[in-house]
């Protein structure tokens, strides 16, 4: 007998974060590259090409937070070329 999960159930469910783990945040983010995620009394947020996207509807310590997230994945990505060789 086939497992016949609901694929909506799991296109619904979103990896759930409290606000200090920026960490697993970016871990989150640079393996998936596009999706969302929910940080525990926020609500939800997109990311998009491996950055987190901002809206009009997040207040400003929310912004920083985003802000904060996207420098870290930033300078998290730069690579050195010599180890290339």
């Amino acid at each position: 007998m086939k497992n016949t999960r609901n694929k909506t159930t799991q296109l619904n469910h979103m990896k759930t974060f409290k606000p200090h783990q920026i960490n697993q945040i970016k871990r989150y983010i640079r393996a998936y590259y596009k999706g969302s995620f929910f940080v525990e009394n926020t609500g939800p947020f997109v990311f998009d090409f491996g950055k987190v996207s901002q809206s009009s509807e997040y207040d400003h310590a929310w912004k920083k937070f985003i802000v904060q997230i996207n420098k870290s994945l930033k300078a998290d990505t730069h690579f050195d070329l010599n180890l290339c060789d």
